[in-house]
């Protein structure tokens, strides 16, 4: 199948990223998204077992990454990492993404990633809520407190 498969999958140049920014109104400079996925394989029983046991998933896989752009391309499949491994782990085993890189991105271009992957260059990922700064809660005349506002102008009230 890959041999199939494989002649359509290509990185993007750095002009096609940068066409695909604007197509997700809410996130402007988000052009593609990166995500891992497990494959259940039997036992092996001549390799060292313990390598390829997922603790998470409570049994022995390989797993595979995959990046797409914003118009669901499949552009980038990296497989074979061990069942240990997590997401992030075999994301700093392929090639670096970036301006001038193996993988050339432009910058200001952003790839979503789920909260696993580091939060880096060209990756965003969700914020946990201990990164969230919250507006400072102020006491009204009866001593309770009320959340503040923010106006148009970036003022609280």
């Amino acid at each position: 199948m890959w041999e199939v498969v494989s002649p359509l999958i290509r990185w993007p140049a750095v002009q096609d990223w940068r066409n695909c920014r604007g197509r997700w109104p809410e996130m402007s400079n988000v052009v593609g998204c990166i995500d891992g996925t497990s494959h259940e394989i039997l036992t092996p029983m001549t390799e060292p077992q313990e390598e390829f046991y997922s603790g998470h998933r409570k049994y022995h896989c390989i797993h595979t990454q995959v990046i797409i752009d914003n118009d669901k391309n499949i552009v980038y499949v990296h497989s074979g990492f061990l069942g240990h491994e997590n997401d992030a782990h075999a994301y700093r085993q392929f090639g670096p993404i970036g301006p001038g890189q193996l993988m050339d991105f432009p910058n200001n271009c952003y790839i979503l990633a789920d909260s696993i992957y580091p939060n880096e260059y060209p990756l965003v990922t969700p914020f946990k809520s201990v990164d969230i700064v919250r507006a400072p809660r102020r006491e009204n005349k009866d001593g309770e407190g009320s959340s503040m506002h923010c106006t148009e102008k970036g003022e609280y009230t």
